[in-house]
């Protein structure tokens, strides 16, 4: 994370009642809620009082292959532009996605997402709806407190929507 970054996300736990960080890829979410924590503290608030609310992409689907082959043309547009040090928790580099930003340059869509590999992936909850309830129990002993998923969604997203209604949701009732 960048210091610009950290910065941010400390004013957002010391002035604001809540915050709706960037989550991506989930394992960043310790640093994250570290942050907001420490605004909090410097405010002299009790950082359990700060809502949390992470920000992640989210493809789920029974078949877990599907989930990430529907996940690859976003993680192909946009990871690209994420920073080293974002990329850092899951162990990748910017350069890592260099023949993904070569075939978007290049207007092979396609390419560029077959050049995402599972690695990449890992930038968001992706797969079963068991392997996404996993990803939040993670998020939530990090210290989030909400999770707002973001697409995309899912290769059906009706049917996604239908499986995070009855198997994800429930996990947390």
């Amino acid at each position: 994370m960048t210091p610009f970054g950290r910065d941010l996300l400390e004013l957002s736990g010391e002035i604001g009642d809540g915050s709706l960080p960037l989550v991506m890829p989930p394992e960043a979410a310790p640093g994250v809620v570290d942050a907001i924590h420490a605004g909090a503290r410097r405010a002299g608030r009790d950082p359990a009082e700060v809502d949390i609310a992470a920000c992640v992409w989210l493809s789920v689907a029974a078949d877990g292959d599907a989930a990430a082959d529907t996940l690859r043309p976003i993680v192909a547009y946009f990871a690209p532009y994420f920073l080293d040090e974002q990329l850092a928790p899951i162990g990748l580099r910017r350069e890592d996605f260099e023949p993904v930003r070569e075939a978007v340059a290049a207007g092979d869509y396609d390419g560029a997402a077959a050049a995402v590999t599972d690695e990449m992936l890992r930038l968001a909850i992706v797969g079963t709806p068991a392997e996404a309830v996993a990803e939040i129990e993670r998020l939530a002993a990090a210290g989030v407190t909400q999770v707002c998923i973001g697409g995309p969604l899912g290769p059906d997203p009706a049917e996604a929507i239908r499986l995070i209604g009855a198997r994800v949701i429930p996990a947390f009732g």
